[in-house]
C-alpha cells in the first residue's frame, strides 16, 4: 500500500462518505439514548450496534491502510487546507500506525463495546420506555436479547409501523401489582374448606371426575362420606341417585370379586377403600353421609331420608366462622379502648380525630374523612387497591388500628363486613416469604389458621392492611425494595382489598414508588393502586383532637398555631400534637412561644418521661439505673441501631449486644449527675460500691437489661416475637441525632456523653443521611444550642454551620478526611452551576445539560485536531512519540474518570467528564509536544518524554472533566451522594424558616434555584 493512499480521489470521497455515515449513525444512536423516554429499547439496539460496527470498520481500515487515525483526520481536511495557510498538509507523509496505536485502538473499542452492553441491558432502569413487545416478553418470563429487539425492530420498519413507547403504564418502570390468581379447581377448593372446618373426616386423593365427588370417612363413626362438588343445587339431584346406586354396587361386591383395592377396577379405585365393613359387620352395611358443597348461593341445611343424612352448604357459609377471631377482636379493642398514650391516662378513643386526605400533589384542597373514602371503597367491585401515604407522625398507624377498629364493632352487628388484618410489616423481609409464610407470622399470635386466614382473603371476606412498608427489613437499594413489594402483591387476589401504609420518601424517586405500589391508570382487567395521601391537620381537626384537654391549654395552643407557622407545622402531625398538649402545663411549653420546634417538644417529653419514671417511689427498689443512666442508655441504643442500618425494632440478642457495650463505656461522670434530692444511686455504674460485679456480674446484667426494657423508652414489639421498639419512630430518630448534636455543646457532660457513644458504635453523620427525619432534629437541635450557647445569630450563619456539619460532615474535631477530597471537586461544580443559573436561568437548566455535553464533544474534537496539526509540524519521529503521549494520557484520564466518576455519576455526566478530559489531552499534547519533546531531547532524557507530558496533562483533564461530570450530574438527576446531602440540608434549612437569603449566601443563588426546582418536581 503507498504511503500516500490517502491522497487519490476515490480513495478520500470513500473515506469521507464512510466517516460521515459513521458521525450520523453515532450521533443518531446519542440522540436515542439520550431521549430514552420517548424510544424503545430496540431502538438503540439498533442503532448502537450500528455505531459499534462503524467504528470497527474504521479500525479495520486503519490496520488495511496502515495508517493511525491522525492521518485519517488530516486527509479529509486537507482539501480546505489553504484556506487556513496549512499547505504544507497536502504534502504530509504520514508515519505507519504503530503496534501500541493498534492495542489502543483495541482497548477503546472494547471499552466502548462494554458501555454499549450496560447501557442495553440497564434501559428499563435508566428510565427507557419499552415497547409493547418487550412487555408481554417481560409478562411470559422470557428472555430478550439484542438480536432479538434488533429483529422485532426490523419487521416494524417493514411493515411500516414504527414502535412506539408502551404506555399502558403510569410510569417509565413497570408495574409490581400484576395480583394474583386462586388456581384451585372448586372441587379442590369444597374439599379443603371443608377439612379446615371439620378435622374428623378423612378423603383419598382422588377425586371422582364422573359423579364429581370425593370419597373418604368420618373418622369417629366409619360412615362413607360422600363430598358432592357441583355449582348450583338443583344440579345435584340425578348425581346422588347415581352415586348412592354406585356405593350399592360397591359394596354387594365381595372382596373375591374385586379383590384387593390395588388390583380393583378403575372406576372402583376412589371409594373402595372406605366401603369395607367396620369389625364385628358381617352384611357389610356401613352408614352414608352426603355433603353437598355448592359454589354458587347461600344455604347451610340438613335433610334426612331413608337413614341417609344430606347436608346441603355453600361457599359462603363454608367460610362463615372459618376463622375464630376472638383474641384478635379484643386485641383490637384493648388498643383503642384501654391502651393508655404515652405519659398520659387518655386512649387513642379519647383523643383520634379522623384525618383529611389528598388523592394527587397538584395542589388541590384537602378532602375532608379519609374514614368514609375507605369505606366507600370497601363497597365497591374493582380492583383497585389504596396505598396511605403520609410523612411521619401523620397519623398513618393510628388511622389504620381505628379502621380495624371501627371495622370489628360493625362486624359484630354485620358478619357482612370485611375483617381487618392489621399486619404490621416492621422487621420483616417480604421477598423471602411467601404469602402463606407472611399471614403466618400474625396468624401464630392468635392461634389462627393460616389456611384457613388465606382462604378468607382469597374469598374477600377481609380487608388485608399491610402497615408501615417503610420499616421493612433489608431494604437497600432499589432492587431490594421492589422485590419485597412483589412478594407482597402475591396477596392481591379478583376479590381481595389490600391498604398499604408508609411514607413516600422511604423509595428513591417517584418512579420506584408508582413502580413498587402499582400506582397506574385503572383498568378492569387488570389490578390497580392508587395514592391516598394524608393531609396535615387543620385548626378545626387540632382543635377536635384536643376535646379532652382543659379549655385554656386548648385555647393557648390554637392561638399560637398560625397556619403556616413553625408552632402550626408541629401541631398538624397528630402524634406531636398529643405530646404537645401532655407537656404544655407540665412542663410550661408555652413559654417558648416561637421557639417551640419538634426537637424541643421530643426532648421535654423525653425528659419528662424519665423523671416521671423515677418518681414512682414503689418501683426504685427494682430499678438498677437512675435517670440519667437511663438516658444514656436509651440514646446509646438508638444510635447502635442507628449505625446497624435497624428499622424501629431491635431483637433481644441485638439489644444484649447493645446494653453490654454501652455498660463498657459508660463514663462515671453520667451517674454522678443526680442529685442527692432525687434519691437516686449516684456511685459509678462499674464500681464495687455500686454492685459486686466480682461476684454477681451475670445477676447484674440481667437486672440492668430489665431495668431497660421495662422502666425506658422501649416497648414489645408484637410483630416479631422476642423484639423491642421506641413507643414512636420519632423517639429513635431524634436520640440518634442527640448523639451527634452533644458532641457540638458546650456542657462538658454532654460532650462526654456524646464522645463516648459515638467512639463506641462509630457513629457518623453519614449514618443519618438515609432519615431526612433525623437530620431535621440534628438541624434542630443544633440552632437551638447555638440560641443558647451565644443568642440569637445571624441566619446566613446557621446556615453555613448546618452546611458544613450536614453536608461535610464536620464534627466538633474537624472535617473528615473524605471532605479533604470532596470540597475541590464540589465547590468548583456549585461555582458553575450558579454561573450557568446567572445566565440560562433555572427554567432552562434541561438545555444548558445538553449544552455541556455538546461543548464537551465540540472541545474534544478540537483537541484531536490541534494534536493532529502540531504533531504535523515535527518529524515522523517526534509526531510518533507526540502520538504515544496523547495516547497515554487519554489512557490515563479514562481510567481515572471511570473508576471515581462513573461509580457515582450517571452514564451522562460520565461521557461528558470523559470527553473533556479526553479532548483536554489532545490539547495538551498537540500543542506542547513540539517543543516539550524538543526541550528533553536536547538534554539526553529521551525516556521521560511521555512521563512528563503525562502527568500535568492527565491531571488537569481529569480535574476539569470530573468537575463538568459533577455539574451535570448536579443539574441532572443529582444521583451522588453529596447531592443527597445537600438536598437534606435544603430541607433542613427550610424546617428551621431560614430564608433563601440567607441559603443563598451559603451555595449561591443559582445552587438555591436548582434545589427549589427539584423540590417542586418531587
Amino acid at each position: 500500500m503507498p504511503t500516500d493512499a490517502l491522497h487519490e480521489p476515490l480513495t478520500l470521497w470513500l473515506l469521507l462518505g464512510f466517516f460521515i455515515l459513521i458521525v450520523a449513525i453515532v450521533w443518531r444512536a446519542f440522540v436515542v439514548w439520550r431521549k430514552k423516554k420517548d424510544y424503545t429499547r430496540e431502538y438503540f439496539a439498533v442503532w448502537g450496534f450500528g455505531a459499534l460496527l462503524g467504528l470497527i470498520g474504521l479500525f479495520l481500515a486503519q490496520l488495511w491502510l496502515k495508517l493511525p487515525l491522525s492521518a485519517f483526520l488530516i486527509a479529509l481536511i486537507s482539501p480546505l487546507a489553504g484556506f487556513f495557510g496549512l499547505e504544507s498538509l497536502n504534502t504530509y507523509q504520514p508515519p505507519p500506525i504503530t503496534p501500541l496505536a493498534a492495542v489502543f485502538s483495541t482497548l477503546v473499542l472494547v471499552g466502548l463495546g462494554f458501555l454499549y452492553i450496560h447501557i442495553y441491558r440497564n434501559w428499563r432502569g435508566a428510565g427507557g420506555a419499552i415497547s409493547r413487545e418487550e412487555y408481554e416478553h417481560s409478562q411470559r418470563l422470557e428472555p430478550t436479547s439484542i438480536a432479538m429487539d434488533m429483529k422485532t425492530w426490523v419487521r416494524a420498519w417493514r411493515k411500516k409501523k414504527p414502535l412506539k413507547p408502551y404506555r399502558g403504564e403510569s410510569d417509565e418502570r413497570l408495574s409490581l401489582l400484576e395480583g394474583a390468581r386462586d388456581t384451585l379447581a372448586w372441587h379442590e377448593k369444597a374439599r379443603h374448606l371443608w377439612l379446615l372446618r371439620q378435622r374428623n373426616y378423612l378423603f383419598g386423593e382422588t377425586f371422582d371426575e364422573v359423579r364429581r365427588c370425593w370419597f373418604g370417612q368420618e373418622k369417629n363413626t366409619g360412615a362413607i362420606v360422600v363430598l358432592v362438588c357441583y355449582q348450583r343445587e338443583d344440579e345435584t339431584q340425578a348425581a346422588i341417585s347415581e352415586i348412592l346406586d354406585y356405593l350399592d354396587k360397591v359394596r354387594r361386591a365381595s372382596r373375591n370379586q374385586l379383590g384387593d383395592p390395588s388390583a380393583a377396577p378403575l372406576s372402583a379405585q376412589s371409594c373402595f377403600p372406605f366401603c369395607q365393613p367396620m369389625d364385628g359387620e358381617s352384611d357389610g352395611a356401613q352408614k352414608i353421609e352426603f355433603i353437598i358443597a355448592l359454589q354458587q348461593g347461600d344455604v347451610d341445611r340438613i335433610e334426612a331420608l331413608d337413614g341417609i343424612d344430606y347436608r346441603y352448604i355453600s361457599e359462603s357459609r363454608l367460610l362463615d366462622n372459618l376463622v375464630d377471631f376472638t383474641d384478635y377482636f379484643e386485641d383490637i379493642r384493648y388498643q383503642v379502648e384501654r391502651r393508655t398514650l404515652p405519659d398520659s391516662e387518655l386512649t387513642l378513643q379519647d383523643t383520634y380525630t379522623t384525618s383529611r386526605y389528598k388523592l394527587s400533589e397538584n395542589g388541590e384542597p384537602s378532602i375532608d374523612n379519609l374514614e368514609t373514602f375507605i369505606r366507600n371503597w370497601l363497597t365497591e367491585d374493582s380492583l383497585r387497591q389504596l396505598a396511605l401515604l403520609g410523612e411521619y407522625g401523620q397519623g398513618k398507624s393510628t388511622a389504620a388500628l381505628l379502621l380495624s377498629y371501627q371495622l370489628v364493632q360493625q362486624y359484630q352487628k354485620d358478619k357482612t363486613t370485611r375483617i381487618p388484618i392489621l399486619l404490621e410489616l416492621r422487621g420483616k423481609s417480604p421477598r423471602s416469604l411467601t404469602p402463606e409464610e407472611l399471614l403466618a407470622a400474625w396468624a401464630l399470635r392468635y392461634r389462627i389458621d393460616t389456611q384457613a386466614l388465606l382462604q378468607l382473603v382469597i374469598a374477600g371476606r377481609v380487608l388485608l392492611i399491610l402497615e408501615g412498608f417503610d420499616e421493612m427489613d433489608l431494604t437497600g437499594d432499589t432492587e431490594a425494595r421492589l422485590s419485597h413489594f412483589r412478594s407482597l402483591w402475591r396477596l392481591s387476589y379478583p376479590k381481595a382489598k389490600i391498604l398499604i401504609t408508609g411514607r413516600p420518601n422511604f423509595f428513591l424517586d417517584d418512579a420506584e414508588l408508582k413502580s413498587a405500589l402499582g400506582i397506574q391508570q385503572p383498568n378492569s382487567q387488570r389490578p390497580s393502586c392508587q395514592a391516598v395521601r394524608l393531609a396535615p391537620f387543620d385548626r378545626k381537626q387540632i382543635a377536635n383532637s384536643l376535646r379532652t384537654t382543659s379549655a385554656c391549654v386548648r385555647a393557648e395552643i390554637l392561638d399560637l398555631a398560625k397556619p403556616n407557622g413553625r408552632f402550626y407545622e408541629i401541631v398538624s402531625r397528630p402524634s406531636l400534637l398529643h405530646i404537645v398538649s401532655t407537656l404544655w402545663q407540665r412542663e410550661d411549653l408555652g413559654q417558648y412561644r416561637e421557639r417551640i420546634s419538634s426537637a424541643l417538644v421530643m426532648d421535654r417529653f423525653i425528659e419528662h418521661s424519665y423523671r416521671r419514671q423515677s418518681a414512682k417511689q414503689g418501683e426504685r427498689a427494682f430499678m438498677a439505673l437512675n435517670t440519667a443512666e437511663r438516658a444514656y442508655f436509651m440514646v446509646g441504643i438508638a444510635a447502635y441501631m442507628g449505625v446497624r442500618k435497624l428499622p424501629n425494632q431491635i431483637d433481644k440478642l441485638q439489644l444484649d449486644e447493645a446494653i453490654q457495650g454501652l455498660i463498657q463505656a459508660i463514663p462515671d461522670e453520667v451517674s454522678r449527675t443526680v442529685t442527692t434530692m432525687q434519691n437516686e444511686a449516684d456511685a459509678p455504674l462499674r464500681s464495687p460500691q455500686r454492685f459486686d460485679w466480682q461476684r454477681r456480674k451475670t445477676e447484674i446484667l440481667e437486672h440492668i437489661k430489665t431495668d431497660i426494657r421495662a422502666c425506658g423508652l422501649l416497648v414489645s414489639d408484637f410483630s416479631k416475637d422476642g423484639s423491642f421498639k421506641f413507643a414512636h419512630h420519632a423517639f429513635m430518630w431524634f436520640l440518634q441525632a442527640q448523639v451527634l448534636s452533644h458532641l457540638f455543646a458546650l456542657d462538658s457532660l454532654k460532650q462526654v456523653v456524646g464522645y463516648s457513644i459515638a467512639n463506641t458504635w462509630k457513629i457518623k453523620i453519614d449514618d443519618l443521611h438515609d432519615s431526612l427525619e433525623a437530620m431535621t432534629f440534628l438541624a434542630e437541635l443544633l440552632e437551638e444550642q447555638e440560641s443558647q450557647e451565644h443568642g440569637d445569630r445571624e441566619k446566613t450563619t446557621i446556615s453555613k454551620e448546618l452546611f458544613a456539619t450536614l453536608v461535610w460532615g464536620k464534627l466538633q474535631k474537624g472535617y473528615p478526611w473524605k471532605s479533604v477530597f470532596q470540597r475541590p471537586l464540589v465547590m468548583p461544580a456549585l461555582w458553575l452551576t450558579n454561573l450557568l443559573m446567572r445566565v440560562f436561568g433555572v427554567r432552562r437548566r434541561k438545555y444548558v445539560l445538553l449544552g455541556l455535553s455538546l461543548i464537551a464533544a465540540a472541545v474534544a474534537f478540537a483537541g484531536a485536531f490541534a494534536g493532529a496539526f502540531a504533531g504535523a509540524g515535527a518529524n515522523a519521529s517526534t509526531f510518533v512519540e507526540g502520538i504515544f503521549a496523547l495516547a497515554f494520557a487519554f489512557a490515563g484520564a479514562f481510567a481515572f474518570a471511570g473508576a471515581l466518576t462513573f461509580a457515582f455519576v450517571d452514564a451522562f455526566a460520565f461521557a461528558s467528564a470523559l470527553a473533556l478530559a479526553g479532548a483536554l489531552a489532545g490539547i495538551g499534547v498537540g500543542v506542547g509536544a513540539e517543543a516539550f519533546i524538543t526541550l528533553i531531547t536536547e538534554h539526553g532524557f529521551q525516556w521521560t518524554k511521555a512521563f512528563w507530558l503525562t502527568i500535568p496533562t492527565t491531571g488537569f483533564a481529569l480535574l476539569c472533566g470530573l468537575w463538568i461530570g459533577f455539574c451535570t450530574d448536579f443539574l441532572g438527576k443529582q444521583t451522588m451522594p453529596i447531592w443527597r446531602r445537600l438536598r437534606l440540608w435544603y430541607q433542613s434549612c427550610k424546617n428551621l424558616r431560614l430564608s433563601p437569603q440567607a441559603m443563598e449566601r451559603t451555595i449561591g443563588k443559582g445552587v438555591v434555584e436548582v434545589l427549589e426546582d427539584r423540590d417542586a418536581e418531587a
